[in-house]
């Protein structure tokens, strides 16, 4: 307000809600908020799990897929996440920005389909050209390493938090998407095939 900026874009995430579990959903509410009563023209968008070139989600799981030859699944690894690509979310925040009719609007955006945990680890392991063994540990073992790496590392490489989220599905009601932009989403498979090697 301060600057007169006249539209506001604000990046949530999917799953936020009042009331979460993860802290980082009950964050991320919170700064839903703050920009819902800010008084400015906004569009709020709650992302699924974003890919590409640089994120910190394929790219971690290919690197431990270099170095090891099992990957440790978190639980039974069904739950279900709609990946969606870096290029398809800018689509959207760029029509936003160009047209009418966004404001004082809340997106949920993801990928073409959801896939289980399970199925997307197959499928970084098919990109990346390894073939390696699922580990499945149960959440009740999972979770004394987590806190015992949030002790010991600066960046641990899951976080307690993190497990509360894998336990939830995260997909989308209704796929902004698609649904309110046009945008046919970016095959997981063929999203990761532009980056990873």
């Amino acid at each position: 307000r301060a600057r007169s900026i006249r539209r506001y874009i604000h990046m949530s995430a999917l799953g936020t809600r009042e009331g979460a579990r993860s802290e980082y959903h009950r964050t991320k509410w919170d700064g839903e908020e703050i920009v819902r009563a800010s008084g400015l023209t906004y569009t709020i968008f709650r992302p699924s799990v974003i890919f590409g070139k640089e994120d910190r989600f394929t790219n971690l799981f290919s690197g431990i897929m270099k170095r090891s030859p099992f990957v440790v699944i978190p639980g039974s690894g069904e739950n279900r996440m709609e990946l969606l690509f870096i290029d398809d979310l800018v689509k959207t925040i760029v029509t936003t920005v160009k047209a009418v009719g966004h404001g004082q609007k809340v997106y949920e955006v993801g990928g073409l389909k959801g896939f289980t945990f399970n199925e997307i680890i197959d499928m970084i392991a098919k990109a990346t050209g390894k073939r390696r063994v699922k580990v499945h540990l149960p959440m009740p073992l999972m979770r004394p390493c987590a806190v015992l790496a949030e002790k010991l590392l600066s960046t641990p490489p899951i976080t307690s938090d993190q497990l509360l989220m894998l336990e939830e599905d995260n997909v989308t009601g209704v796929n902004a998407l698609t649904e309110v932009f046009g945008i046919i989403p970016t095959g997981f498979e063929e999203g990761m095939r532009k980056y990873l090697h």
